[in-house]
């Protein structure tokens, strides 16, 4: 399985392709700066994975919450994407992957995921 992920929605942006079990991926701290350096992550990570676009199985992007921009940047490259490569395309919710590891490594646990809002919420 080869799937491309990306995330825009805080202020970290990332590119990471999902390899048979091996992950490269590319992570840079960079507010209001997402729509410049996600494709050059994205051509960055393919490259080291040494995967065409073609060979891709599939696409996800961080769906949210978080930045109404960086979402829509996130989204719109993978739907772009997608739509040109017929590619399956799945939203993933930023709080349940903030809960991942912590749930992996202790399965019974309650996990409350919390993202700062801004604006003092």
């Amino acid at each position: 399985m080869k799937i491309l992920a990306l995330d825009a929605s805080t202020e970290a942006c990332s590119a990471a392709v999902y390899v048979n079990g091996e992950i490269v991926e590319r992570l840079t701290i960079a507010p209001r700066k997402h729509i410049e350096i996600l494709m050059p992550m994205i051509k960055e990570v393919m490259a080291e994975s040494e995967l065409e676009f073609s060979d891709l199985n599939g696409l996800a992007f961080s769906a949210g919450p978080g930045s109404f921009a960086g979402l829509r940047i996130a989204c719109g490259f993978a739907q772009g994407l997608g739509s040109g490569l017929d590619l399956p395309i799945v939203p993933v919710s930023t709080l349940a992957t903030l809960a991942l590891p912590l749930l992996e490594e202790h399965p019974a646990a309650k996990v409350m995921p919390l993202m700062d809002a801004k604006m003092q919420e």
